[in-house]
């Protein structure tokens, strides 16, 4: 399954489990400032173990929360080497004439 990890500019990252063009997170995320695809969960967490220095434990507790959840966005905020994430109840790109704050 193919992932964006959408930066923003807060201390929050968005992680989507449908992908987009800049374009369109541009368009719906007021504080959107850039992006990255990935082909697959595991690269996904294989990048946020080399970038962001986390550990193995949190990284399989990345990889099977996505993996296992029926939602299509995630919030990652990242602290002292570990990442928490949680879901998303919003349908991101259905919204209509609106940014997200």
């Amino acid at each position: 399954m193919p992932l964006d990890l959408i930066y923003t500019k807060t201390d929050k990252f968005i992680l989507s489990k449908i992908t987009a063009s800049y374009k369109v997170w541009q368009s719906k995320l007021f504080y959107y400032t850039a992006h990255l695809n990935f082909i697959n969960t595991k690269d996904f967490v294989c990048f946020l173990k080399d970038d962001f220095k986390i550990s193995d434990k949190n990284k399989s507790e990345i990889y099977n929360y996505v993996n296992n959840s029926d939602q299509d966005f995630f919030e990652l905020s990242v602290l002292n080497n570990s990442i928490s994430i949680k879901q998303i109840h919003l349908q991101l790109l259905k919204s209509k004439n609106t940014l997200i704050h």
